[in-house]
Parts: C-alpha cells; structure tokens; sequence
C-alpha cells in the first residue's frame, strides 16, 4: 500500500501544475515522508527507494519555486537513500529473503521492521521500485546551468554523474 500510494501522490502532483510550484506540494510531500518514517521505523529495506522517490519530488518543488537551497538538501536527502537502496540491493546489508528464510522454514515470526505498526510484518511478498540514478538526474532537470553544475560536479554525487 505504501508504495502505491507514494506512486498514486507522484502522478497527482505531477499533474497538478498549482502543487508542482507551491510550498503546499513541498508540505504535502513532506508529510508524506513523515508518514513513511512513521511507518517503515529506522530499518526501510526497500523502501529506501519510495523515500528517495519522495525527495527528488521536493527538489523539483523547491526548484521550481526558487529555493535552491532547500532543493540541494532535498536533493542529498535524495542521494542519501538511494546509496541506502543500492545497498540493500547489491546485498552489502542482507535482503530480508535471505536474512530471514531460516526462521521461515521453522515457521518463526521475526521482526523485520522497527516501527511498532509493522515490526511482525514479514516484508518479503512486497514490490519493491527501484529507484535508478537516472531518476536522480531528472530531479535537478529544471535546474538554471549554474544550480546544476554545484550538483554535478560535487564528487560525493559521482556515482550518478559520472557513470
């Protein structure tokens, strides 16, 4: 439900030419992600990606609205939960079907969640969306030229920019 539902917002914003320039989208996405946090708890294993997903939304608000500063936070924040989602992804942190398929054989019911709606939820039938650097470009897109290049050229972003 979750990621439907940061999906469904996405296209709702999107298509909303009045959200996708006011500080009443930025607010809506950010309640949106408190939601998340609220949620998911501190462990977000795939859902990493619906936070980055979330994030690079603000940048495109807070850039069309001209705070850039806040656009470039939105943006780390971004960035920050991709590299989170790569992670998870490439198996530096154990995806929860692995860490977890013993206890499921004896038929134990480990929490996987730290938040206190979900920590008995077994995540492992859920779709994840992956989220790709390509999505992290587009985010900064509308960007003026000189906005772009502080985030393009930060080596800590290299990973996206220079693959």
């Amino acid at each position: 439900l979750l990621h439907a539902f940061r999906k469904s917002l996405d296209e709702a914003i999107g298509c909303n030419t009045e959200l996708m320039n006011s500080w009443e989208g930025l607010e809506i996405l950010l309640l949106t992600r408190q939601l998340f946090e609220k949620i998911v708890g501190t462990e977000c294993y795939g859902f990493h990606s619906d936070l980055c997903f979330i994030d690079m939304e603000c940048v495109r608000i807070a850039g069309n609205i001209g705070d850039y500063e806040a656009a470039m936070n939105y943006f780390d924040s971004a960035f920050e939960h991709f590299t989170k989602f790569e992670q998870w992804r490439n198996e530096k942190k154990k995806k929860w079907e692995e860490l977890n398929d013993e206890s499921r054989k004896n038929g134990n019911s480990d929490e996987h969640f730290t938040s206190s709606l979900l920590k008995s939820v077994n995540p492992a039938s859920g779709k994840v969306i992956v989220c790709e650097p390509r999505f992290l470009e587009m985010a900064i897109h509308s960007f003026p030229e000189e906005k772009k290049k502080i985030i393009i050229e930060n080596p800590k972003y290299s990973c996206i920019f220079n693959c």
